[in-house]
């Protein structure tokens, strides 16, 4: 009986231990997130959240910034920021 509580006890620490090192792994290897990129010429300067499903991006490519919406299916460009204006886009 004692032997099969050592096992036991030892079983469930080392499946533990994997699960933690799948989460680990799992968050290096998916770090697909807002701030994934940065280093390249788009980068995202600021987002609002406005539903669960709903959120509004500034986008920065090169010199130009844009506002982007987007939701669950799909993203839309709304408007061409320029100097502190806007120019709409149809």
């Amino acid at each position: 009986m004692h032997h099969f509580i050592i096992n036991i006890t030892v079983f469930t620490f080392a499946m533990i231990g994997l699960i933690f090192f799948a989460l680990l792994v799992y968050k290096k290897v998916s770090d697909f997130g807002i701030n994934a990129k940065q280093n390249g010429n788009l980068k995202v300067v600021d987002m609002l959240r406005v539903t669960p499903s709903k959120t509004f991006y500034i986008l920065s490519a090169g010199n130009e910034k844009f506002l982007v919406a987007s939701d669950t299916n799909s993203m839309n460009l709304i408007a061409k920021l320029e100097n502190n204006n806007y120019v709409e886009v149809n």
